[in-house]
Parts: C-alpha cells; sequence; structure tokens
C-alpha cells in the first residue's frame, strides 16, 4: 500500500476474478455523530442531495449524460459514525471512477434543485409512513430503547423542518473536504 502526501492509505490487490473489474471502497472516521443536532436531518439526507445535484463539472443531468456509455458508479455516503465512498469502473474508467470521487469531496454541486427533488421524495415517503405494517412496532421500539434521543426519533414529515439546503452542504464539506484520514482499498 501507500501512504499519500495527504495522510491517505491506499491499499490494492490485484486479482484474476475479472481481468476488467476494478472496485474501490473508502472510509474516514467521523460521520453525522460529530456533528450538531442542528445539522443532523440535513447530514442524513446530504448524500442524497449531492447526487440529485451533481458534483466536479457536471450537474445531476451532465453527469448521467457524461456516464453514459461508460462502465463506471460511485456513491459517496455519510453515516453514523464514518463517511464512506465506494465504486467500480472497467480499467479503461479507473479515471473516471478516481476524478469523481475526488469531485465530489472538493467541489460537490448542492442545488437548490436537488434540494428540492429530495425534500419532495421525502415528503411523499414520510407521508405514507403510517401505511407501513411496521411502523407503530418501530415506533414503539424506538421509544423504549431510545426514549430521549433527538437521533432515533421516528421521522415524521415535521422532521422535513430541519432539513436545510446550506446545512447539507456544511455537514457535508465538515466530512469530506478533507481526505486525510481516509483509507481507500
Amino acid at each position: 500500500g501507500w501512504t499519500l502526501s495527504n495522510g491517505v492509505e491506499v491499499w490494492f490487490r490485484r486479482t484474476d476474478f475479472k481481468d476488467d473489474d476494478v472496485r474501490m471502497m473508502g472510509w474516514a472516521p467521523g460521520g453525522h455523530s460529530g456533528l450538531s443536532d442542528e445539522l443532523y436531518v440535513s447530514a442524513v439526507l446530504s448524500d442524497d442531495v449531492l447526487h440529485a445535484s451533481g458534483f466536479g463539472a457536471h450537474d445531476a443531468t451532465a453527469l448521467q449524460k457524461w456516464l453514459a456509455g461508460r462502465t463506471l458508479s460511485v456513491s459517496h455516503g455519510l453515516g453514523g459514525t464514518r463517511q464512506t465512498v465506494s465504486g467500480n469502473s472497467s480499467v479503461a474508467d479507473l479515471e473516471g471512477l478516481l476524478t469523481l470521487t475526488h469531485a465530489a469531496m472538493v467541489a460537490p454541486r448542492f442545488s437548490p434543485e436537488g434540494f428540492a427533488t429530495v425534500h419532495r421524495q421525502q415528503a411523499e415517503r414520510l407521508g405514507n409512513r403510517d401505511q407501513l405494517p411496521e411502523t407503530k412496532f418501530h415506533d414503539a421500539y424506538t421509544a423504549l430503547v431510545w426514549p430521549d434521543d433527538p437521533r432515533h426519533q421516528p421521522w415524521t414529515e415535521a422532521t422535513l423542518l430541519n432539513f436545510d439546503l446550506d446545512r447539507s452542504r456544511t455537514a457535508w464539506e465538515a466530512r469530506f473536504a478533507d481526505a486525510g484520514g481516509w483509507t481507500l482499498v
């Protein structure tokens, strides 16, 4: 493996499983658990806003067009205790995989349109929440196990009042802007 000048650890292994398949995953400690309660809802939804907005030189529509015909996918996540990236590509599209991974970290786009898309999707999901049979069980379990924890309360349509575009961007940048401490495999 290598340790890059910015502290990123890179580990790799050649395999003979598939000649034209590159798989990557990366992580760093942190996640939304280390962010303020004020940022929590926006942080949880920040990766959705990012992918609905685009990153680097591409908005979401341009990104889909750019990806057409390439064997390449990449996803990012901001979890409870760590932030992650994963992806795969053909050998020929490896540069694109690394470019998009980097772009989401240093040049994220948090557009009003991407935010509106995620807000609408979440509002629809939460509006139908009570129609799911497991909702009452989940809510009762949550109240028993985490009665006073604001981060473990069931989400409702009112939860979206705490969802904000600028807070999503702030949470993302707090966890992804500095790649130091990341491990890539």
